[in-house]
């Protein structure tokens, strides 16, 4: 019944009066057949008439099945947009996270700004982390010094937050490439990146929106999540893991202690001055 009313819902004005015609010529014919009307007297002009009638219904219900097919091919086809931002178009969209943000830096091999996220005007979560307004959830790769810095600062600056972090070791596994950020599992970003420097070309994120890609991406998303190694499970910094990746990387035990003093030193300071 319910495919049957969508397909009437699509016959639009001429369907229609093509299958009044249709049918009205079968009921006449009818009705002739059985004397209630009187039209001719010859059997082979009702059959005629009867069948003419039977053939623009048909093609009625015809164009109007094949209008519903259409109309469902355009409705699969337009779920999934997909464009191309930059990061300020990015950003937008970010910022309007209602319960979280899933992100992934496997690409870094070096991490040159260490500025914290609160003098950055244009970061698009820290204050609403801070807050508890949202999660953030991030997948790392620790493949050099700079980039185990970037992780322990941020470990402490977000320490007691809804900022989860794990990690994949970049020296012992192959690592996937997909750069992924998720926005509430509604609107998801596949990022650019580059082995070097980039060109002076903004770089340009694909941003995806549609139900039938967000299944293929959650999925990608909890796989990639539930393999690799927390770093502050429980909002607890594991140091020992990161001992050892410090090892791994060539960062001496004193480079390591100092800078855990030199993020642990800059949160304290900026507590003090209400930052």
């Amino acid at each position: 019944m319910g495919r049957i009313k969508r397909t009437l819902a699509q016959l639009g004005f001429d369907g229609w009066a093509f299958l009044l015609c249709g049918v009205g010529s079968v009921v006449i014919a009818v009705l002739d057949f059985t004397q209630v009307v009187h039209l001719t007297n010859e059997d082979a002009l009702r059959l005629i008439i009867v069948a003419i009638g039977l053939m623009m219904s048909a093609i009625a219900a015809q164009s109007a099945r094949r209008a519903a097919e259409l109309k469902d091919l355009r409705d699969s086809l337009g779920a999934t947009s997909i464009e191309l931002v930059n990061y300020s178009e990015r950003r937008l969209y970010a910022i309007q996270a209602r319960k979280f943000i899933l992100d992934t830096t496997l690409h870094l091999t070096d991490a040159k700004n260490m500025t914290h996220p609160a003098d950055l005007p244009n970061h698009h979560y820290y204050a609403r982390v801070m807050k508890n307004e949202i999660t953030v959830q991030k997948i790392e790769a620790i493949p050099t010094k700079e980039r185990l810095e970037y992780v322990i600062s941020r470990l402490i600056i977000y320490e007691g937050a809804n900022y989860l972090v794990r990690y994949y070791d970049a020296s012992s596994k192959p690592t996937p490439v997909l750069n992924l950020m998720s926005i509430d599992n509604e609107v998801f970003y596949l990022g650019s990146f580059y082995g070097s420097t980039p060109p002076a070309d903004p770089i340009r994120d694909a941003v995806i929106r549609g139900p039938e890609m967000r299944q293929l991406f959650e999925a990608y998303w909890n796989n990639l999540w539930h393999s690799a190694t927390p770093l502050n499970e429980g909002k607890r910094i594991n140091w020992d893991e990161l001992k050892a990746i410090a090892h791994r990387v060539g960062m001496s035990e004193e480079e390591f202690n100092s800078v855990i003093s030199k993020w642990t030193d800059e949160v304290q300071r900026r507590k003090r001055r209400g930052r």
